[in-house]
């Protein structure tokens, strides 16, 4: 899981502040948001998730392939 898309949200609006390649990318960028107001804590690190229509689920957003 730690080799495909990341996203760093915002925990109360949702709102997406970036998307990365992978966990350690995601994990750099998150760092860099501090402790202060709206820093780390006030934020989350995910998986990037998309629709998939054959299982019907939401399933982990493919990698780029290399």
């Amino acid at each position: 899981m730690t080799d495909c898309p990341h996203e760093i949200v915002h925990k109360e609006t949702g709102r997406t502040i970036g998307e990365y390649r992978n966990y350690a990318e995601a994990y750099a960028a998150y760092e860099r948001l501090g402790t202060g107001n709206d820093g780390m804590s006030d934020h989350a690190i995910g998986v990037i998730m998309v629709y998939d229509k054959e299982a019907r689920t939401y399933v982990p957003k493919p990698g780029e392939s290399k």
